[in-house]
């Protein structure tokens, strides 16, 4: 597949510590698509800037149908032969674990192509397109987009701060946690 810049910091932000877990407790609690969540983290963190509700309702209508019709289908198939693995067969061996393996192959290339969709949608859109060296301005558009896709997905993100807490430290390493803090409470308060 063609390079992205957006696949590549999705890839370094959530193999970090705890995001995985934030982002599919997101996902699970709320039906919140994992790429948006990373989508409106890169945005800030590349300097891109943050978009307003009605740009993140027509990204999520963009991707529910991939999302509906291609990647849950995966994911839900990937669940049920969890399932299905015998407890005494070796993982390497087992045909129904060698299949689960390929359809996890497969939903992470439907996330990929989701994923490149979306850089392709937000590359059309951009009209800042300026790179920000103040990495507090890059989270404050990271926050901004987080609580737009939120509140469009009829999500309170009040609930949510420590989950998108974990988010935002791992893609915004130089800044310290309070003030990662900090800027969520006023972020999404506004």
């Amino acid at each position: 597949m063609e390079p992205s810049a957006f696949w590549d910091f999705s890839l370094a932000v959530y193999g970090r510590p705890e995001v995985a877990a934030a982002c599919l407790g997101l996902q699970d609690r709320h039906g919140l698509d994992v790429n948006l969540l990373l989508l409106a983290c890169w945005l800030g963190a590349s300097g891109r800037g943050a978009l307003g509700q009605p740009a993140w309702r027509d990204l999520c209508a963009q991707v529910a149908v991939w999302q509906g019709q291609v990647v849950s289908p995966l994911r839900e198939v990937r669940r049920r032969l969890k399932g299905m693995l015998p407890a005494d067969a070796s993982a390497n061996a087992d045909p129904i674990a060698a299949l689960r393996r390929a359809v996890a192959d497969c939903e992470l290339d439907a996330e990929r192509l989701e994923q490149l969709m979306l850089e392709r949608a937000v590359a059309m859109a951009d009209k800042a397109g300026v790179e920000q060296d103040d990495a507090e301005v890059r989270c404050v558009a990271a926050i901004a987009n987080l609580c737009a896709y939120l509140a469009v997905a009829g999500v309170d993100s009040t609930g949510e701060r420590r989950a998108l807490s974990v988010l935002l430290g791992a893609a915004f390493t130089e800044l310290a946690p309070n003030r990662l803090a900090e800027r969520l409470e006023a972020g999404c308060s506004s």
